[in-house]
C-alpha cells in the first residue's frame, strides 16, 4: 500500500510552511516595539517557553491530526484504514526525533530577530515592549505550529512502503484521546471520489452490448429498395380481382329478368 503518500491531508499541511514566515514578521515586529525590558537571553527563554516548547510538548505526547482543516476535522470513525496507520506512524521514533531537531532552527530564528530587531523599530505598530512580547510569543507559538506539523508529516512521508504495510492502524476508540484534533467534528472535509463512481474502461475486446429488440421493432417497415416477396399477393392483382367481381355480378343480375320474360311467354301460348 504505497497510495498514502497521495494523501491530500498531508499536503494541504506542508502546504502550511508558506505562513511560517508570516508568523516570523509579526513575531519580529513584537520584539522590536519599545525598548527592552529584560537581558536579551532571558526574553528569548522567555519567546522559547512560550511559543516552542509547549508545541514540542504537544507533538511528543498528543501529537497534532493532520485530518483536519482550519475549524473542522475529520471524526475518527471516518478516518480510512491507511489515515490510521498514518496516525500511528506520528507516535514513532522517527516522527518525535524530527520534531525535537525542528526547535534548533527556530531558536536560532529567534536570536535573529533579536539582532535585526532595530532595523524594524520605527516601523512597528506595537506601542510598547510589554505588548510586543505578548505579540512575539503569540506569533512564535503559531509558527511554530506551522513549522512542527509539516515536519511530523515528513517523517510519514518518509516510511518505507513495506514498513507502512506492517504498521497497525491505530485504534479507533482511542484516538480522540491520543491526538489533538481542533474544530468541530464532521464526517467529511474533502472531497473524494469514491471506486463506484468511477466507470471501468472498455478492454480492445469488449462491444457495447446490443439493445433488446421492442414490438415495434418487430414490425418490418418496407422500404423503396427492397424487392417484393414472391408469398405476398401484389396489391395490383388485389384491385383486378375486385373490379372483375364488380363486373360479374350485375351481369347475373341482368339475366334473371330474361328468364322470367320467357316464362310468361310460354304461359301467354
Amino acid at each position: 500500500m504505497t497510495s498514502f503518500r497521495s494523501d491530500p491531508y498531508l499536503w494541504l499541511h506542508l502546504a502550511g510552511l508558506a505562513a511560517v514566515p508570516l508568523w516570523l514578521f509579526v513575531a519580529w515586529l513584537g520584539i522590536a516595539a519599545g525598548y527592552p525590558i529584560a537581558p536579551t537571553l532571558l526574553e528569548i527563554i522567555l519567546l522559547v517557553s512560550v511559543g516552542i516548547v509547549p508545541i514540542l510538548v504537544m507533538q511528543w505526547k498528543r501529537p497534532f491530526s493532520p485530518f483536519g482543516l482550519l475549524l473542522f476535522s475529520l471524526q475518527p470513525s471516518q478516518l480510512s484504514l491507511a489515515q490510521r496507520k498514518m496516525l500511528q506512524r506520528l507516535q514513532s521514533n522517527r516522527t518525535h526525533f524530527l520534531t525535537g531537531l525542528g526547535v534548533i532552527p527556530m531558536i536560532w530564528i529567534i536570536g535573529q530577530l533579536y539582532t535585526l530587531a532595530p532595523l524594524a523599530q520605527g516601523a512597528t505598530p506595537i506601542p510598547n515592549h510589554v505588548v510586543g512580547l505578548g505579540v512575539a510569543a503569540i506569533a512564535l507559538l503559531a509558527a511554530n505550529l506551522f513549522w512542527q506539523v509539516p515536519l511530523s508529516v515528513v517523517g510519514v512521508l518518509l516510511t518505507r512502503p513495506s514498513q507502512f504495510d506492517a504498521t497497525e492502524p491505530y485504534p479507533v476508540a482511542a484516538i480522540s484521546a491520543a491526538f489533538t484534533s481542533p474544530g468541530f467534528p464532521v464526517q467529511k472535509i474533502l472531497p473524494v471520489a469514491s471506486s463506484a463512481q468511477i466507470a471501468a474502461p472498455p478492454t480492445p475486446g469488449s462491444t457495447a452490448p446490443e439493445p433488446e429488440a421492442s414490438e415495434t421493432d418487430a414490425i418490418a417497415i418496407p422500404t423503396p429498395d427492397d424487392p417484393p416477396d414472391p408469398s405476398e399477393t401484389p396489391l395490383a392483382s388485389v384491385e383486378t380481382a375486385v373490379e372483375a367481381s364488380a363486373f360479374v355480378e350485375p351481369a347475373a343480375a341482368v339475366a334473371e329478368p330474361a328468364e322470367d320474360e320467357s316464362t310468361t311467354d310460354e304461359m301467354t301460348e
